[in-house]
């Protein structure tokens, strides 16, 4: 028999281990990708820290690719997104809890189309959040960079 009388035959961890909750880094993620996905950018921009750097590698003629600081850079961000990428598909697939960092790292993919080549492409990506008192101060896509470049090449 598992730990706790379960019946699983593992163990799991406590949902707290010395830093944030498991429940609260899940309730501030999930959160986020809610407000992005009904286009709530404001609401998206309210779970960010001041003092946010965001970053999204890429090369330059992926136009929302780079480094952003603080919310109105990041807000400038969702524009550029917004304005240049038709997004078809965005699926978390799963989630990693670093409680005693405040890490959450999210495994995904999407689908979209490029608009001004109005080429489609699809990418998986990792997107790691750091998170200090209750706000994302730290952001990091990793995405599949070539994709993305072939798309948006004319």
């Amino acid at each position: 028999m598992g730990v706790g009388g379960r019946g699983s035959g593992s163990i799991r961890p406590p949902h707290n281990l010395r830093g944030i909750a498991i429940s609260n880094l899940e309730t501030i993620i999930h959160e986020f990708y809610r407000t992005v996905a009904s286009g709530d950018v404001d609401g998206a921009l309210a779970l960010l820290a001041d003092d946010i750097v965001w970053t999204v590698p890429g090369l330059p003629q992926v136009p929302y690719a780079g480094t952003f600081t603080g919310k109105e850079q990041v807000a400038d961000f969702f524009k550029l997104l917004i304005e240049n990428e038709d997004l078809q598909t965005f699926t978390p697939h799963e989630f990693v809890y670093d409680t005693a960092g405040g890490v959450v790292c999210v495994i995904g993919s999407e689908t979209a189309v490029a608009l001004p080549t109005g080429k489609p492409f699809q990418a998986r990506w990792a997107e790691i959040f750091w998170i200090k008192d209750g706000l994302i101060s730290k952001f990091e896509e990793h995405i599949d960079t070539f994709a993305l470049a072939q798309a948006y090449r004319a």
